[in-house]
Parts: C-alpha cells; structure tokens; sequence
C-alpha cells in the first residue's frame, strides 16, 4: 500500500492510500478507529485503457475504457510517479490483465500549453518567451497571511490577506425570456466567511457562505454567463452563487482570495490559523509563482508571485521537508 493525495492542485489535499492486488487497485481513504480504512473505488486492471503522467511527474491519472471513470493521483514526487508505474506493471503482468497493457502518456500537452499561457500572462511576455524551470506540488505558506508572534499567540500585527469587501454583482435569477437579472450588492470576505448585503449599510446579509465548510466545492471563472468578469462560488446543496466584478483585476482578486479561503478550510474559535496552502509552484527564469489549478479544465489562478532577482538567499533546515526562500521586505 503507497500513500498519494487528490486535490492538491486545487487546493483541496485529501489523503488517498492505494492497494494493488492482482486484479484491482483500490482507492482507500482514512476510516473510524474501528474501520482503519474505507473503500472509495475500486478499478480493475482489465478496465484500464491509458495513463496519464502530469507536468514534470507530479500527477498520474488512471483512465478507464469508459471515459467516465478517470482518477487523478497526487505524487507530488517524480521519483514516487516513476515507482508506481514500475510497480503497477509488475502488479498486472504477474496478474489478472493480459497483454497488451496499458499505454502511458508522458507529453502532458494540454496541462504545458495551459500552464505556457498561464505565466505569460502573469509575467506580461509571449507565449515563445516563456521558460519553465520547474513545476511541483507544495505547501505554501503566505507570509501576507498574518504576523504570529514568536509564541504563536494572537496576531499583534499585519492584516489577513483573505479580508477583502467592495460592490458587485450578482446573478439573481433570469426572466422568463431567460435574459439574466443582476442587481448589485455589498461583498464582504472576512475569516473565511462570505456574506452578501443588498447595501453596504445593512447590518443582516442577504446570504453567507462558509469558504472553507462542506457547503461549498471552491471558487471558477463562468463561461456561460452575458458578464465577461463573472465568477461562481460553487455551493454542494443549491445552485452556484453567480458574482460579476467591473473588471478582469478586480475579479482575479476576489477569485484569488475566495481560492485561499477554501484552501485553509473553517478556523475553529480560539485555533490559530494554519497559514500552509496545498497549490502548484512554478519556477520561471524570472518569477516564482504560487496557483491553485482546476484539473478539469486546467485553468489556473494565480494566488502569490515573487520576482526571481528579489530573492536574496534560500534556507534549509536539515531534516526538514521544507525551505524558505527569503525576500527584502520593501517599507
């Protein structure tokens, strides 16, 4: 049994646990004291007709003969993408599945060009400009998130950087003609919470939405709306919370922010906050960039970036699984 994820890219790490037999892998997650593990799926290997290995060996996925059934593994390690490989065609040439065996996809073509596109246009360059140095599934942590004092006691300083209000729009229903019907309303993000004012001066909110509870599957850009800056705040029980901001800048904010807000998941009262991101981190010849991707349609959100000349040194702690890359603070 190996130990993976889902939804690190997304922002939404799940620990996965997967068992090879001689005929099925099995999807495992973390069960109750007396069921250590549950079964989440089971594929056979006889039902397996490709795999597919994401950007820089960070992800495989399991694709099925019926396209329906696809399951993407977080590695979030080159060296662990290549053993699992290795051991899951011994696992089904000593087993069930008869030649020929699964074919595996190492191109990543439509996760590159995404990606290409991506940082050309965080780093205002061509396409043809872009250079890639590296591609890896981390653990972020915001330094614009809050200032811990030394004993991790109540913050004495600094602001937290998923707090954010201001005017939009939101789609209120259509008319029976199905053209759109927006109004505007007064946003507020704060401590994860989302709340909806039909004016900035009421005191009870139209709606609220918990960023980081169960009731709520993340943040996407909309296509199939009249805005052009329209976005959703997809909601588990109810249709998605349909918000139009005025520009591109504005709504990439509240997108980056609603993102970082699902990602730290509810506080509970009196718990200091973990400041650590599950995302993507992508190193080009001049930034750095945190995101968050949607592996569905690997559209990417951009969540923090730093220019490469800034960085003036990168510490390492020995046994450590983590460094810290330093930049002067510019006051």
């Amino acid at each position: 049994m190996v130990r993976m994820s889902t939804g690190h890219m997304e922002g939404d790490l799940q620990p996965l646990y997967l068992l090879l037999t001689d005929c099925y892998i099995y999807l495992l997650r973390k069960g109750a004291a007396e069921k250590p593990y549950t079964v989440e799926d089971a594929v056979s290997y006889n039902e397996l007709d490709y795999l597919s290995v994401g950007l820089d060996q960070q992800t495989v996925t399991l694709v099925c003969t019926n396209r329906r059934r696809k399951f993407m593994l977080d590695t979030a390690d080159g060296s662990l993408t290549v053993w699992f490989l290795s051991v899951l065609k011994s696992a089904m040439v000593q087993g069930c599945r008869e030649p020929p065996y699964p074919v595996v996809l190492t191109d990543a073509t439509m996760e590159k060009l995404a990606l290409n596109k991506f940082v050309s246009q965080e780093c205002h360059c061509e396409v043809s400009e872009v250079s890639i140095q590296l591609y890896s599934l981390v653990h972020w942590e915001d330094p614009m998130d809050m200032t811990m004092s030394p004993q991790g006691e109540t913050p004495t300083s600094g602001v937290p950087s998923s707090t954010k209000e201001g005017t939009l729009q939101y789609r209120s229903g259509t008319t029976y003609l199905g053209k759109e019907l927006w109004k505007s309303c007064y946003v507020v993000l704060r401590n994860g919470i989302l709340y909806l004012y039909a004016e900035r001066t009421d005191v009870t909110p139209l709606q609220s939405v918990t960023m980081g509870g169960e009731h709520c599957g993340g943040c996407r850009r909309s296509n199939n709306t009249e805005r052009p800056h329209a976005f959703q705040v997809i909601l588990t029980e109810r249709p998605p919370l349909v918000l139009s901001a005025n520009n591109e800048q504005d709504m990439a904010e509240w997108m980056q922010l609603l993102c970082q807000s699902v990602s730290k998941g509810v506080i509970p009262q009196g718990v200091a906050p973990t400041p650590c991101i599950p995302c993507c981190l992508v190193v080009t010849d001049k930034k750095l960039l945190t995101c968050h991707q949607d592996c569905q349609t690997s559209f990417f959100r951009s969540l923090g970036s730093a220019e490469i000349c800034d960085v003036t040194a990168v510490s390492l702690e020995p046994g450590k699984e983590y460094c810290v890359i330093i930049k002067p603070q510019v006051f």
